[in-house]
């Protein structure tokens, strides 16, 4: 869920951890900046900026074979190496969330390396 507070700041909430929710009557309008699909695309649900960043990363093939079928990016490589491992590179937002997810490949990692890329 995207809100903003009083500091004029956008964040994201968690919604499986609001335990409680009251309908109030009060009217809001919409702050005219705001943009969900702008929000969306500099990767705020994934606890990201907007920063882009090259991803390169070799995962055993088994394990990392599943994103041909569903691709960090629009513009994501995969190489099958000689020795069962497949290198991967993507340009994605970098976020808290891309690194957990490489992470969580655990040992079949065998390198992750981000490139910053300029701002748009």
């Amino acid at each position: 869920m995207a809100c903003r507070y009083d500091n004029g700041e956008d964040y994201s909430l968690a919604v499986h951890r609001i335990k409680a929710a009251n309908a109030m009557t009060l009217h809001f309008d919409a702050p005219k900046d705001f943009k969900l699909s702008k929000y969306v695309k500099k990767g705020r649900f994934n606890y990201g900026d907007g920063e882009k960043v090259e991803v390169n990363f070799t995962l055993k093939k088994s394990a990392g074979i599943h994103l041909a079928e569903t691709p960090l990016s629009k513009d994501q490589t995969i190489t099958d190496l000689d020795d069962g491992y497949i290198a991967i590179k993507a340009t994605v937002v970098d976020s808290l969330l891309l690194d957990n997810f490489v992470n969580s490949f655990g040992e079949v990692v065998r390198s992750y390396d981000k490139t910053y890329l300029e701002s748009e």
